[in-house]
């Protein structure tokens, strides 16, 4: 495979972005009503919003694991996969400690 076939498969879909795109804005909204309803009510929104911006790089890098697997690029695929471990990591980290 040429460098512009890895491009190209690498490359992620439009629809994976109108996805992000509506995920941030629907992030944003729950947001904002969050702060604005008070209690316990606001206050799960607020983390439903958070999360969903937490989840939108991770599921962004392993759509980027999957087509560089796929595409036969095994470099970026585990490299990919070693910085997605390292997020859930994290994200399971933070969750234990708080």
């Amino acid at each position: 495979m040429n460098r512009d076939e890895h491009a190209a498969a690498a490359r992620g879909p439009d629809a994976f972005d109108r996805f992000a795109s509506g995920v941030l804005g629907t992030a944003v909204l729950v947001a904002l009503v969050g702060v604005l309803v008070a209690g316990d009510l606001g206050q799960a929104l607020d983390v439903a919003a958070i999360a969903a911006l937490g989840a939108l790089p991770i599921a962004r890098v392993a759509m980027l694991a999957v087509r560089w697997w796929r595409a036969g690029d095994r470099r970026y695929a585990g490299a990919a996969g070693i910085l997605l471990a390292l997020m859930v990591a994290a994200v399971l980290t933070v969750s234990a400690w708080r």
